[in-house]
């Protein structure tokens, strides 16, 4: 019988790992006034490989552009600190977005008791 590796992150008192992790951010350089999503200047991160929308003024996300931002994010991802690369929406190049790797962060990551919504949706075929 195998045994399993030791985790080298601290585990918080939520059950939260603390580690250190990669950064990457996304600008808006240009922005088509059609594009119902993003405006020119909006700013997202991806922080451990999860989008984080608590700092981002963005809030509805095109599907098919994280779908092409992916693979230049896991590019810049690996590239020094600093690194860029641009890149065209694939619908008529309507936004053009510059995808930064930032420096390496030390965060809490995961889901605590705290950040799980309050509410749940009404059961399917409910009455209200």
């Amino acid at each position: 019988m195998g045994s399993e590796p030791a985790i080298s992150s601290e585990l918080n008192a939520d059950g939260r790992i603390v580690t250190t992790h990669s950064v990457v951010r996304f600008t808006v350089l240009r922005a088509s006034p059609k594009c119902p999503s993003f405006r020119k200047g909006d700013v997202f991160y991806v922080r451990q490989h999860m989008l984080d929308t608590d700092v981002s003024a963005v809030r509805n996300f095109c599907y098919h552009t994280l779908s092409d931002l992916y693979a230049v994010y896991g590019r810049v991802r690996q590239s020094p600190v600093g690194g860029k690369e641009a890149m065209d929406c694939r619908d008529k190049a309507m936004v053009r977005f510059e995808v930064e790797r930032l420096a390496d962060e030390t965060a809490e990551i995961g889901r605590s008791a705290a950040s799980r919504p309050q509410s749940q949706p009404p059961a399917e075929g409910a009455t209200t």
